[in-house]
């Protein structure tokens, strides 16, 4: 189970988010996760630092909540989990994420046994990223395939828009450039079998795949961007609004935009 509740919400953004936007938040949530838990559903917490520390388990409650770990990812986490489910079947894994290995350790989790992780939309607070457990525990084991995930965009701007953080360009599975494509063997790969490059569709969180120009690209990105505008050319036409699109790309030490795109053909067709 992926827990949030409105409690957790209203703690840590009592100060800048108000009731109807906590609300929103909220609902957004319950979209992606089993159900909402209160706080009583876990009968003790304990916090360990380093994974050295897990001889703490061995005094453990059924329903106990496990909440740090971050060092476990370099240790045997699987005898770990073993151990603590052993002894605490409802155990409920809150990893840390000090060294970025916080999605993994849930998911590793959850596949050795574990019903229970609490995570945090866009890692916030330090924990394992909602959004990457749950991609990551569909792509493994299929979890709940007909779960619609798209909404996980839709979270990621009403967090924005509430001040709560932004996500980056590039951040796994919500990061709105990370379906921007340039390479050349790249986009060939996806334009014949997306599955090539890619886990999961753009369109399963919510994004758009985008094909890009640049000084990487290659001949089917042109290809693809002059049917994008209902035109087509020959071999010695396309060679030539490659090394253009490459030449200008230097230049700019950027990307070219559609619209520079658009007068590059212009220009050579």
């Amino acid at each position: 189970m992926l827990h949030i509740t409105d409690v957790s919400l209203a703690q840590k953004w009592a100060e800048t988010l108000d009731i109807g936007t906590r609300n929103e938040l909220y609902h957004l949530l319950l979209r992606v996760v089993d159900n909402a838990e209160t706080q009583n559903a876990v009968n003790e917490t304990i916090h360990i630092a380093d994974a050295r520390e897990t001889a703490q388990i061995a005094r453990c409650a059924d329903g106990i909540r496990v909440i740090g770990l971050d060092t476990l990812i370099s240790q045997d986490y699987a005898a770990v989990f073993s151990r603590l489910l052993s002894k605490s079947p409802n155990a409920e894994l809150c990893p840390g994420n000090e060294f970025g290995c916080a999605a993994a350790l849930a998911v590793e989790f959850v596949q050795s046994g574990g019903r229970r992780i609490a995570v945090s939309f866009m890692g916030l607070g330090g924990f394992a990223p909602t959004e990457e457990v749950l991609l990551a525990l569909r792509v493994t084991i299929g979890y709940k395939p007909g779960l619609d995930l798209s909404v996980l965009a839709e979270i990621s701007a009403a967090y924005e828009r509430a001040g709560a953080g932004k996500a980056g360009e590039r951040k796994p599975v919500i990061g709105r450039k990370i379906f921007n494509v340039e390479s050349g063997i790249h986009v060939n790969g996806i334009l014949k079998n997306a599955a090539n490059y890619e886990p999961f569709s753009p369109e399963t969180v919510g994004l758009r795949r985008r094909i890009c120009l640049g000084k990487h690209s290659g001949r089917s990105a042109v290809v693809y961007k002059l049917k994008t505008l209902g035109k087509s050319a020959d071999a010695e036409s396309i060679g030539r609004l490659l090394q253009e699109v490459q030449a200008q790309s230097a230049r700019l030490s950027r990307g070219i935009t559609d619209t520079e795109f658009e007068g590059i053909v212009e220009r050579i067709l």
